[in-house]
């Protein structure tokens, strides 16, 4: 819908730099050297250059990056934006600190789904195994890490909009949005809200979920869930 205003340009967001953590990059749980590094008192001030410098590259990797994004799609439009591919098989959350302090005016749009019907989607295409438990905790960190790095460190630069509002009250949420990266809101954006690209159409979800995976998803989500008004 958003590709379809023609002041934005839409994109994937693949570097890996956005989602891998420095920890991720040195393989903390497999590197016995960097291991040793971080947790000697003799090897502390080592393993902090290792850091810094692999963040100091890793935030020019991203500058690079986005600079010539922008060149590239950024020509007809105001704003350059697109999903942040988290990764597979298991998402990773991005590196919200990294990504902000890159240079840019960047924004986040935190689109949150029903913890239920996002463990349904994911089990129907069998990711991370369809394990409630594995799936219902991702949901619950990797919201909640987002979510607070709005409120404590980002707030006017990011906004949470809840899937089921979009799909039911499109317009004005697009609207909304359209205000939060301040283009203007164009009506050939509403023709497409009904395109489906998944394999789940006219599939009822909650028929895919027993009543021990309801059990462990709301136990495990209930919390997290609450700041999104989801009820169980």
């Amino acid at each position: 819908m958003l590709a379809q205003n023609p002041s934005i340009s839409t994109s994937e967001f693949f570097l890996p730099w956005l989602t891998q953590s420095t920890d991720f990059t040195l393989r903390m749980d497999r590197t016995s050297q960097v291991h040793k590094s971080r947790s000697s008192r003799d090897l502390i001030e080592e393993f902090m250059l290792v850091k810094e410098s692999i963040d100091y590259g890793r935030s020019k990797a991203i500058q690079h990056y986005l600079t010539n994004k922008i060149k590239k799609y950024g020509e007809k439009s105001k704003v350059v934006g697109g999903p942040l591919s988290p990764g597979a098989p298991e998402p990773l959350p991005p590196d919200l600190k990294l990504i902000f302090n890159c240079g840019y005016n960047i924004k986040i749009i935190q689109l949150v789904r029903n913890p239920l019907d996002c463990f349904a989607s994911m089990k129907s295409r069998y990711e991370m195994d369809s394990n409630p438990y594995n799936i219902g905790s991702l949901w619950g960190s990797f919201n909640k890490y987002v979510r607070e790095y709005g409120l404590t460190e980002n707030s006017n630069n990011q906004l949470i909009v809840r899937y089921e509002d979009l799909k039911l009250n499109t317009k004005v949420e697009l609207e909304k949005i359209c205000k939060f990266i301040n283009v203007p809101f164009n009506l050939n954006m509403l023709p497409n809200k009904d395109v489906y690209f998944g394999k789940n159409k006219l599939t009822k979800l909650n028929n895919l979920i027993s009543i021990e995976e309801k059990a462990i998803i709301n136990d495990l989500c209930s919390k997290e869930a609450s700041y999104y008004n989801y009820g169980e």
